[in-house]
């Protein structure tokens, strides 16, 4: 039932005919109903089915960006804490790997500072470390006439720039 009279959907073509051939039940329905059709949808019925099934959608698409959002945070934690786990050497391997101006000279001297930031305990978790390296890859000031402008990464671990982030320290 609608607003505007009743609505008879079928499963298929052939039993809205039969239905609509059969006239005593024409007139039955005519005489109690101000108005029918058979098979068609008044405009508003449709439009509520559109409406709800984009409802439908957009709570299925939000609860999948919700577990995506849930499965990179978990993995990201993981990720974390593997790191942590990893020597000071080892930590060290994968932040020269990660940063994005390779010097075989300046390796040496950025292991000393590492070293010793890491041992007074000035550094933060490492994974803190390559998000910091990620943000800054992607600042206009690292990009400038093609990374020329980037420092060696024993200048970038002497500057802190965690400490800009307002990073809290873990002592070791």
């Amino acid at each position: 039932m609608t607003d505007s009279g009743l609505v008879v959907e079928g499963p298929d073509r052939i039993t809205l005919s039969l239905i609509e051939r059969d006239q005593e039940l024409v007139d039955i329905l005519k005489k109690h109903v101000s108005a029918f059709s058979f098979g068609i949808q008044s405009p508003e019925i449709q439009r509520k089915k559109n409406e709800e099934q984009q409802r439908r959608e957009q709570i299925q698409e939000e609860n999948e960006r919700k577990l995506r959002r849930r499965a990179l945070e978990i993995q990201k934690r993981e990720e974390a804490k593997r790191l942590s786990n990893l020597t000071p050497d080892q930590q060290f391997a994968v932040l020269t790997a990660a940063y994005p101006r390779k010097s075989v000279y300046g390796e040496h001297l950025a292991r000393q500072t590492f070293v010793r930031l890491y041992r007074c305990g000035h550094l933060p978790d490492i994974s803190y470390l390559l998000d910091l390296i990620n943000k800054h890859k992607a600042s206009a000031d690292w990009n400038l006439d093609g990374g020329r402008w980037i420092p060696g990464l024993k200048r970038w671990l002497r500057a802190k720039p965690w400490i800009e982030d307002g990073q809290r320290i873990q002592k070791t």
